[in-house]
């Protein structure tokens, strides 16, 4: 239903919301697989289901008044906004907390003599599954499919658009590209 309603989706050409709900979805990881119109096409299948159920229970049965019927598909197309947002904050807010974890892990497993590549692969094997540690497992296949470094972790920033991951991120792959010590740069980050 969803994949045939797309010609409809693609009419809802207002870009602001087209960029808001692309965000979101790549901040909150739902239904990776989908594209915006996906969503949107979700949004009204919703909708017109919601719409349709309280139409026929409430005003062809009971007499019940029109403008219920059109609230409850108008809060039926907001409620996929809605949730997925609340999914974004809670995964954002998980990054923003274990973020000091996984860069004082990786200074230690850089300090221990591992590149970071190595030093992540290790981190990852022994954190538990967060939303980061998810994250940084799709950074490091990127690396393993042919990404350099640079450009899974720009991929990740663009992804999430966390400010205090970001700040990690350009700092880190800017020591990559300057050859800076990366354990150093990790260090002063965590300092």
């Amino acid at each position: 239903w969803i994949k045939f309603l797309r010609p409809l989706a693609k009419s809802i050409s207002w870009m602001p919301y087209h960029r808001w709900i692309k965000l979101k979805k790549s901040q909150s990881a739902f239904m990776p697989h989908w594209d915006t119109y996906d969503f949107i096409g979700y949004q009204i299948v919703l909708s017109s289901f919601v719409f349709l159920m309280t139409f026929l229970g409430l005003v062809v049965l009971l007499n019940g008044p029109l403008p219920i019927a059109i609230g409850a598909g108008a809060a039926a197309f907001l409620y996929p906004l809605i949730s997925i947002s609340d999914v974004a904050s809670k995964r954002q807010s998980s990054c923003y907390k274990d973020l000091p974890f996984f860069i004082d892990y990786l200074c230690l497993a850089m300090g221990a003599g591992l590149d970071f590549t190595q030093a992540l692969e290790t981190v990852l094997e022994d954190a538990p599954k967060t939303p980061l540690s998810n994250e940084f497992s799709f950074a490091l296949k990127n690396m393993r499919l042919g990404m350099t470094r640079a450009e899974a972790l720009s991929t990740m920033d663009e992804r999430l658009e966390n400010p205090s991951l970001k700040l990690f991120l350009q700092t880190l792959i800017q020591a990559m590209k300057l050859g800076t010590d990366v354990n150093y740069t990790l260090s002063s980050l965590s300092d």
